[in-house]
C-alpha cells in the first residue's frame, strides 16, 4: 500500500471526509492526491537510503545541514 493509501485511510482524512457529501468527498480525496503526487516517491527513496549506513549518514549529514543557520539560508536562496 502506498503512503498516500495510507493517509486516505487514515482516520484524520475520514473525520474531514465525513463532514462533506459524497460529491465534495471524490473531490477532496482527488485533491489530496494531488497534495501527494511526489510523496511516495520520496517516501521510496528515503527508505532507500535509509537501508544501509552510508545511505543513513548521507541523510543524517543532509537534515543537519538544513537545521542549522547556514543551510536554511541557502536552501531558501536555493528556492528563489
Amino acid at each position: 500500500m502506498s503512503f498516500t493509501d495510507e493517509i486516505l485511510k487514515s482516520d484524520i482524512f475520514r473525520h474531514f471526509a465525513d463532514k462533506v457529501d459524497v460529491d465534495e468527498r471524490d473531490r477532496l480525496e482527488e485533491s489530496v492526491r494531488e497534495m501527494l503526487s511526489s510523496i511516495d516517491d520520496i517516501h521510496s527513496s528515503l527508505m532507500s537510503k535509509l537501508a544501509d549506513q552510508k545511505g543513513r549518514e548521507e541523510v543524517a549529514d543532509a537534515l543537519e545541514h538544513l537545521l542549522t543557520h547556514e543551510g536554511q539560508k541557502k536552501w531558501l536562496q536555493d528556492k528563489n
